[in-house]
């Protein structure tokens, strides 16, 4: 559901915008990344600088201003704590060509694609790895990059349907780059059927830590629910509460060696209906969700699509006063 590339600079040279589709095509990239994707660069951010030297003049150039804009926001995503440039651990020599250490980059780091001008992609083509995309600016709209991220967000099937892999790997992409992962649903709260929710929250944890970038000492996860204090409640709150935190995160966080955090929170305007898992680069809904994987390990029907308009509202969830158990 995520996906990475790595950009040469001089791809964003203000003399190519004078082709009208050259700024069309950035654009596309800026918004896709902006959607559902990362850039990658160097652990120096040798890249990232340069890239940001290029973009500057554009400001003042007609065709380039949107493209300028566009990456502005990026920016200020990036100051929000929110990921869409990902400084990698690639440490790469001073001496290279800034097109040398996209390469290196984008080959250490796997990354889906490599953005490049349309003069440097003969030469940058030999040098990624053969299951890399190469592109150069002008074919961006028709390259596979951008099918596979907008099929990503307008296309996928329920989970059930996918094909054989297909569900971890998509999981696998979009929790890669993250240090911490929160998930929201509010029927843990109740205490019932825990072994359904904790299959599903195992699965999410081990695709995460195997495929993350980081090392594990630095990951961390947090689950959010919701207390019922409802008449129907099958159990007092503090039983569910104590139920949740011995069968669910005591058994992950000794499995996967995680800290997991557990938040018990109090909707008294019961805003809490939507299921999520959040990372630092995105949000998924998952519905209907975290109880999603069956005893033998099939999925059963689920629909997770990228939500980006949630964002607020998990704030607000977060925000939430505490359920406090009695000693």
């Amino acid at each position: 559901m995520l996906v990475t590339a790595v950009v040469v600079p001089d791809a964003f040279n203000a003399t190519r915008f004078a082709d009208p589709a050259y700024h069309l095509n950035t654009e596309m990239f800026l918004r896709g990344i902006d959607s559902n994707g990362l850039i990658l660069v160097d652990a120096e951010e040798r890249l990232y600088n340069e890239l940001c030297d290029k973009v500057d003049p554009l400001a003042g150039l007609g065709k380039g201003k949107n493209t300028h804009a566009l990456f502005e926001e990026l920016l200020k995503k990036r100051r929000q704590k929110v990921l869409r440039f990902v400084k990698t651990g690639c440490s790469v020599n001073n001496s290279r060509s800034t097109a040398d250490v996209a390469t290196q980059v984008v080959n250490h780091c796997r990354a889906d694609a490599l953005l490049v001008d349309s003069e440097s992609q003969p030469a940058l083509s030999t040098s990624a790895e053969a299951e890399i995309a190469v592109i150069p600016v002008p074919d961006y709209s028709s390259s596979r990059f951008e099918d596979e991220r907008r099929r990503c967000c307008e296309r996928l099937p329920p989970v059930d349907q996918m094909s054989v892999g297909r569900f971890d790997d998509l999981i696998s992409r979009c929790t890669r780059y993250s240090r911490w992962l929160r998930l929201y649903d509010k029927q843990i709260g109740k205490g019932n059927s825990l072994s359904h929710f904790r299959r599903g929250i195992e699965r999410i944890l081990g695709l995460w830590t195997t495929a993350a970038y980081y090392p594990r000492s630095e990951l961390h996860a947090e689950i959010f629910t919701v207390v019922d204090e409802s008449a129907y409640a099958s159990f007092s709150p503090d039983v569910a509460y104590r139920r949740v935190k011995n069968d669910i995160v005591d058994v992950l966080a000794t499995t996967f060696g995680l800290r997991i955090d557990l938040h018990f929170k109090q909707d008294n305007r019961s805003i809490c209906h939507a299921r999520h898992l959040q990372t630092q680069c995105l949000a998924i809904s998952f519905d209907s969700g975290f109880d999603f994987v069956e005893e033998d390990g099939t999925l059963r029907r689920n629909f997770i699509k990228i939500d980006g308009g949630c964002l607020e509202h998990l704030q607000e969830y977060r925000q939430l006063p505490e359920y406090r158990p009695s000693r």
